[in-house]
């Protein structure tokens, strides 16, 4: 998804990945003006009917992704900001299970 973002900093609303979360359905949406890529991705979170959007800098979200194990179970915390303006942190527990 990160490949997609754009890397021009004087365009920085293309640099990062819109991270939309619809109750179970957590979407990822990138561009940089000439391609788009969306993942859409299902999730069992622990608020049922919550949504929530945020706007990830790709480098950020990257760094993370590398930082973070496979099966690790990961916790997402978004702020109550308004539409885009919302601010996301991840939280890496160990192993699911």
């Amino acid at each position: 998804m990160v490949v997609a973002a754009g890397r021009d900093e004087l365009l920085p609303v293309f640099t990062g990945v819109r991270v939309e979360i619809d109750d179970d359905t957590i979407s990822l949406l990138a561009t940089d003006r000439y391609r788009m890529a969306l993942k859409e991705l299902t999730w069992n979170p622990s608020r049922p009917q919550s949504s929530a959007t945020a706007l990830v800098p790709a480098r950020v979200l990257s760094e993370t992704s590398r930082s973070m194990t496979a099966g690790e179970e990961i916790m997402l915390s978004l702020s109550d900001g308004g539409a885009g303006d919302g601010i996301i942190g991840f939280d890496g527990r160990g192993p699911a299970g």
